[in-house]
């Protein structure tokens, strides 16, 4: 307790005599190697093995402090994240600094590498009316159109359900006779290895389409 008071004492002697014109005029530099603070900072902080350590408050002490400035700076212990007051003083608004890691954990966004799903299932699109395009190398490659649920390939203009934009070819699934799907809907269309031709299921059975 003792060296805590010194210490104050200590500094509140440094700054008196100080002029007043070196506070005003120039930043304060903490480190250990007597350099000057950067002309264009009011602090500068420099440590080869330390780092920074923001005031840590949980969500109620936060919200217990008077009038916080705009711009004011914490670590939430309640929610783990950097949170910065964006609002003012009368109406504060504590907007979290977050991460790609960290919304990728709670699954709000989708890494390049993919994410670890800790929900039932996970979504990729749009939570309004705006259709979603996959693009690679700045080419169209998948469209979803969200009025009309149609999905496109190569064109974000399908025409029907599924709409394919190319000049190649579309292979069917494949497969002979004893491997044909168990529970079959009227439509499925595949091609019959065992006979060597397109098929299709009707309301009368599997049909030879040539």
């Amino acid at each position: 307790m003792n060296i805590i008071r010194h210490l104050y004492i200590n500094i509140g002697l440094i700054l008196l005599f100080i002029p007043a014109s070196v506070l005003i005029g120039q930043g304060i530099a903490v480190n250990q190697t007597g350099a000057n603070a950067d002309p264009s900072a009011i602090l500068d902080i420099n440590a080869q093995h330390k780092g920074l350590l923001i005031p840590r408050l949980t969500t109620t002490e936060r919200n217990n402090i008077t009038l916080p400035a705009k711009a004011l700076l914490i670590f939430n212990t309640s929610t783990s994240q950097f949170e910065v007051n964006t609002g003012t003083t009368i109406l504060p608004n504590w907007a979290a600094i977050v991460t790609l890691e960290s919304l990728s954990v709670q699954n709000i966004t989708w890494k390049q590498g993919g994410n670890f799903i800790t929900a039932d299932s996970g979504v990729l699109g749009t939570t309004n009316a705006k259709s979603l395009g996959l693009v690679t190398n700045n080419i169209l490659r998948l469209y979803v159109d969200s009025t009309t649920g149609r999905v496109g390939i190569n064109t974000p203009s399908p025409k029907a359900a599924l709409h394919i934009s190319a000049t190649d070819a579309l292979i069917l699934p494949s497969g002979n006779t004893a491997q044909r799907p168990p529970v079959p809907v009227p439509g499925m269309i595949r091609f019959n290895s065992e006979t060597g031709k397109l098929e299709g299921f009707t309301a009368e059975g599997w049909k030879s389409l040539q």
